[in-house]
């Protein structure tokens, strides 16, 4: 059966015969794959809830113990708010702009349990990143159909309808919601990992909702081509990681728009204390709620956009500092996402999020993880240094990085 489905698909949804993939243009701003604010007629209640029911509401790296073999969940599980089956159907929105990578629309799809699958694959400008732009899977699962016009190659934009929300291959109607930044993962992989979850495997995902929620608010400038220098007054805090310069309809980091000749190579100015510095490394700025900046431009046509994130999803940013802490540190092996742990108020400035690892030795440590409360984007790990056999005390992590 699954040999006939399998050219039925490519004639149904459109796929396009020797299609080449290329990485789309980065994008910006990014929204969320429903509307937050849909009503159910069941409950006459609105939103959306991400846990609940062990089978169809599941967190980033959940493992999950009411299988038969218990497995890591290597996506989230969303549900519209009245639960069960009420869901099914919602229209399912494209997070940003991007290109249909795969699909999947046969009736149960292909790979047993995923049910019809979508992959669209998004760039955004972030400077950590090699070349400045971050390139990453966002997966949709157990799809009820496809909208029309969408299938391999074709683009999308921000908000546009993709799909519709269904329950092929599982139970309950949900979302299953990946974003995968290993690029090469097979397309068929189960989405539930058996332990032990390697710490390799487990950097290949990201929460989906942390890189939406951190690109959902956006300020913009734009900056007039005269020679002078344009100030403004951030309003909330945000790394220069997040920040891109737009000129005819193209986005580049700090360093690219510095490199194509759009901005000077002082990039952004900040005031201390009535006077004015720069960072040779536009890659280092942090730009602070209420303080005072400038930015200059060469040419004309010049925008500046900084993205403000919202640090809606805390836990899923403290597991992922403490895997980053220990991803170089051979010693580390797997970790055991189930024993993350979070204490609010473990001092009057900082909050502690903690997690356990398995050794080479067959030792088991926790990591630890210290969130600013004032400014969530300020954060420090701790952990064990397999190589001197100490605590490495609290390290401060570079605050561009996000993912």
């Amino acid at each position: 059966m699954k040999a006939r489905w399998i050219p039925l698909v490519a004639v149904l949804c459109g796929s396009l015969a020797g299609f080449v993939y290329a990485d789309p243009a980065p994008t910006g701003l990014f929204g969320l794959p429903y509307n937050e604010y849909q009503t159910w007629p069941a409950c006459n209640s609105s939103g959306w809830v991400p846990y609940g029911d062990p089978y169809s509401h599941q967190y980033h790296m959940q493992l999950n113990e009411e299988l038969s073999t218990p497995k890591y969940h290597m996506g989230e599980d969303w549900n519209g708010k009245c639960g069960a089956n009420t869901d099914e159907d919602a229209p399912l929105l494209a997070i940003a702009g991007g290109q249909v990578m795969f699909l999947d629309d046969s009736p149960n799809g292909v790979v047993d349990g995923q049910g019809k699958r979508l992959y669209i694959r998004h760039s955004f400008p972030y400077a950590p990143a090699p070349n400045d732009v971050t390139t990453f899977d966002s997966v949709f699962l157990h799809l009820k159909c496809m909208e029309p016009g969408i299938f391999e190659g074709s683009t999308v934009t921000k908000g546009q309808t993709v799909a519709r929300l269904g329950k092929t291959g599982t139970i309950f109607a949900h979302l299953h919601w990946e974003a995968q930044l290993d690029l090469t993962l097979q397309k068929g992989r189960n989405p539930y990992e058996p332990p032990p979850l390697t710490i390799n495997h487990a950097l290949k995902y990201r929460a989906p909702s942390l890189i939406v929620d951190d690109r959902r608010d956006l300020r913009g400038y734009s900056v007039p081509a005269d020679g002078r220098w344009y100030y403004f007054i951030m309003q909330g805090n945000a790394p220069s990681s997040t920040m891109y310069i737009m000129r005819n309809g193209q986005r580049k980091s700090l360093k690219n728009a510095i490199a194509a000749g759009w901005i000077p190579s002082q990039g952004i100015r900040h005031e201390i204390n009535g006077s004015w510095y720069y960072y040779t490394d536009v890659d280092i700025n942090f730009f602070e709620n209420g303080k005072k900046y400038a930015i200059n431009a060469l040419v004309s046509g010049i925008s500046q956009y900084i993205l403000i994130p919202r640090n809606g999803f805390q836990e899923d940013r403290a597991r992922l500092d403490i895997l980053h802490a220990v991803e170089h540190n051979t010693g580390y092996v797997s970790v055991k996402t189930e024993t993350y742990g979070h204490d609010p108020n473990w001092t009057s400035d900082f909050e502690l999020h903690q997690m356990k690892f398995q050794l080479s030795t067959n030792q088991t440590v926790y990591v630890y993880q210290a969130t600013y409360k004032t400014n969530p984007l300020i954060r420090f790990t701790n952990h064990y240094d397999t190589a001197t056999k100490q605590p490495t005390g609290w390290v401060p992590i570079d605050w561009n990085r996000l993912y």
